[in-house]
């Protein structure tokens, strides 16, 4: 699910992290990953990209770890209640957008 904030100016990675969300580190094109867990457990977890450049987080819900070392494939879900739930919770946070 994408997420808009092109209309916001200020610093994305403190308001994410202001609302939970902390970040590995990981990059991939330009985009920087953060998670948010639901539970105390590390997963189910919702994961978002947020690209730099476009001024765009790509949510989604982390169901399961990745079954193989060194894999990133993992259970996801891209859409849903719980998802909509959690982007419109992110517009929220975002100011002037």
């Amino acid at each position: 699910m994408k997420i808009d904030i092109s209309n916001f100016s200020g610093n994305a990675y403190n308001i994410l992290k202001s609302a939970g969300y902390y970040t590995d580190g990981f990059q991939k094109n330009n985009s920087v990953s953060f998670a948010r867990r639901i539970l105390q457990d590390r997963y189910p977890r919702f994961h978002v990209y947020y690209n730099i450049e476009k001024k765009e987080i790509n949510l989604h819900l982390d169901q399961k770890a990745p079954k193989y070392e060194n894999s990133h494939d993992h259970g996801a879900e891209y859409s849903g209640p719980l998802l909509e739930k959690e982007a419109q919770r992110i517009k929220e946070i975002f100011p002037n957008n």
